[in-house]
């Protein structure tokens, strides 16, 4: 068995004990951005879901700047309320749950974590291509921002992009496998 494999066995073994509450890791995205995060690896996805829409049904209309905005609140809304149910589906059926912050995809064999940011300091900034987002989408994100929605603070982070992981103050090195 290879050394990433035993690492990631302590992760999975060490996740699985649900004594982990907080982790930090150091990450590289995909546009090169090197981050070290703090995730709240307990805070319940659930319980911010149910808090976003508290705060969307309390938005009134009204005091919305656009019909676009009025139309991104909606939308927001309406998926916190009843996500995409063949979406939902794919997700569960293509991933086994090793608890609420850690999934392992079937088919790719990539580990996955997933958690609250509490914190995020970069340490080198990535290369980002213009994006051409549509006026919906830019409406959407405003709205998270504006209204502080907790479930935009929640990220996934691929396995083989982690470059250190932090447990229970020991650091594991992943060493990634081109």
């Amino acid at each position: 068995m290879s050394d990433v494999n035993k690492t990631l066995e302590l992760v999975i073994a060490t996740a699985k004990s649900n004594k982990v509450s907080f982790t930090s890791l150091t990450y590289t995205n995909a546009e090169g951005e090197k981050a070290t995060h703090l995730i709240n690896l307990n805070a319940t996805y659930e319980k911010a879901k149910a808090k976003d829409i508290a705060t969307l049904e309390k938005i009134v209309d009204s005091s919305l700047e656009s019909e676009i905005l009025i139309q991104a609140k909606n939308e927001l809304l309406a998926s916190l309320i009843k996500p995409n149910e063949n979406l939902s589906k794919g997700q569960i059926n293509a991933y086994t749950h090793i608890n609420g912050a850690l999934k392992y995809h079937n088919e790719t064999k990539d580990l996955y974590m997933f958690g609250l940011v509490a914190k995020k300091k970069v340490l080198s900034e990535g290369v980002y291509k213009e994006t051409n987002k549509r006026a919906l989408t830019i409406a959407k994100d405003k709205i998270k921002k504006d209204y502080k929605l907790k479930t935009a603070t929640y990220k996934q982070f691929k396995i083989s992009r982690f470059a250190k992981v932090s447990l229970f103050g020991e650091t594991i090195e992943f060493q990634i496998e081109e």
